[in-house]
């Protein structure tokens, strides 16, 4: 068993992986972004809206880095930045969300008369 610190761990700054850049999903459903960190010690992963905030209740963010958009809206469109910091400093990669209304399932043409 082996203690932190020990000569074979290496401290290493922060790295980021976001998957996926970029989401579309229709209005009322569930994003997710997953958010992957490497580094030593441990980075604390947290998640942000660029130009805007998360709003409490609809949104999600697990231990693994994962942010899930819960029934989401046009308004939560826009870009979304996971930031990982350790002692060593910090990482962030920003992942995109397009929130489209529902398809209509039938289009009526318009005669051309």
């Amino acid at each position: 068993m082996g203690l932190k610190g020990d000569p074979g761990e290496s401290i290493s700054s922060p790295e980021v992986t976001v998957s996926p850049v970029t989401q579309t999903v229709t209005q009322n459903q569930t994003a997710t972004f997953n958010c992957s960190v490497r580094g030593s010690p441990k980075p604390k992963v947290t998640w942000s809206k660029v130009n805007g905030s998360l709003v409490a209740g609809n949104f999600v963010s697990d231990k693994n880095g994962a942010l899930k958009i819960i029934k989401s809206t046009f308004s939560d469109s826009g870009d979304y930045m996971c930031i990982a910091v350790n002692v060593l400093g910090s990482d962030e990669r920003i992942a995109t969300l397009i929130v489209e209304g529902k398809k209509k399932e039938k289009k009526k043409k318009k005669k051309i008369s």
